[in-house]
């Protein structure tokens, strides 16, 4: 079913229990990008977005290098220790994905934490760092399909 986007609610904002829920009853969704160039998968690049640093605390968390067949309750399942996972945005093709915490202070620890202990899903290390986003927007747009 590659390249398939199931019918998905865009804007709404879902919390850790529904998003994990949604994960384990119905298998991995995907959710799509209205900006494509967000991520590019090569780590010498900066995004194009605003022009802040990975390193400024922010709700959002930039997680690369994910096994090719992570599911989204495993990507959320980072998260859940620390705070409540208000979105996530999986970018499969790239290896990557972004997940939104309820806080900044949520995030900050959850970042603490993963600097002292190597984050490893399906037996691969994966990288975490703050987003360059201060939020996950899901908007409807003509781009969008």
């Amino acid at each position: 079913m590659d390249g398939i986007v199931p019918d998905i609610t865009v804007g709404t904002k879902r919390g850790s229990d529904e998003l994990f829920a949604t994960c384990v009853a119905n298998g991995p969704p995907l959710v799509m990008s209205n900006n494509p160039s967000s991520a590019n998968g090569n780590d010498s690049k900066k995004f194009k977005g605003d022009n802040r640093n990975p390193g400024i605390p922010s709700r959002v968390i930039h997680v690369r290098k994910l096994p090719s067949d992570v599911t989204e309750a495993e990507v959320i399942s980072l998260g859940l220790p620390f705070g409540k996972v208000t979105n996530l945005l999986m970018l499969k093709g790239k290896s990557q994905a972004f997940i939104e915490m309820n806080t900044e202070e949520a995030a900050n620890t959850m970042l603490s934490y993963y600097a002292t202990v190597t984050p490893v899903l399906r037996s691969q290390p994966i990288y975490i760092q703050f987003s360059n986003h201060k939020e996950l927007r899901t908007e409807n747009s003509p781009n969008q399909a």
